[in-house]
């Protein structure tokens, strides 16, 4: 049986690791520096104790692999509204203020083909339950998502495809290209 094609590499994959892996555990260091900067830390500890398994650090040391190549734009496929689409617009929110990303791309399906899929009214939703948190520091990443939303540093995107059993090598030009 013949092989599907492969899908083109993304940017991501093509970037280079920094030549030193102390500037890999220094950069994740600043990362979760910088998250605590931001203020949700405080919430973000309290989802912990519900979390099976925490590979934090496991993301920040990836991330910070390619944060020396200065990604133009970062794509995020949202999969779950809830905590999952939390705690997605919290990293989103990290890497467009630490400098990561220039720009994310946020991929909503267009509309739930199981119950939890997050379309734009969960985003909606979302926006709303951080600008009306009860501790200043999510409503303040609320804010600055909100910012970025106006400045056009992140894109919401919804799309047929995502809720389709195409794979992402068939993915469409009108999604790649938006």
């Amino acid at each position: 049986m013949p092989q599907p094609p492969m899908p083109p590499q993304t940017q991501h994959q093509q970037a280079q690791p920094p030549r030193h892996s102390t500037q890999s555990a220094q950069s994740a260091s600043q990362a979760n520096h910088t998250l605590s900067g931001l203020g949700v830390s405080k919430y973000l500890e309290k989802m912990a104790s519900h979390l099976l398994a925490d590979d934090t650090n496991a993301l920040f040391s990836y991330l910070a692999r390619f944060h020396f190549a200065g990604l133009p734009r970062v794509d995020v496929v949202q999969d779950n509204a809830g905590p999952e689409l939390v705690t997605d617009l919290i990293l989103i929110n990290y890497m467009l203020q630490s400098g990561f990303a220039e720009s994310v791309v946020l991929h909503l399906k267009f509309h739930p083909t199981f119950v939890s899929d997050s379309t734009r009214d969960d985003f909606q939703k979302t926006r709303e339950w951080f600008l009306k948190h009860k501790e200043e520091s999510v409503r303040a990443t609320g804010r600055q998502l909100e910012q970025e939303l106006k400045t056009k540093r992140l894109k919401i995107q919804t799309d047929i495809f995502w809720v389709s059993p195409r794979l992402f090598w068939d993915m469409p030009e009108s999604v790649v290209d938006d």
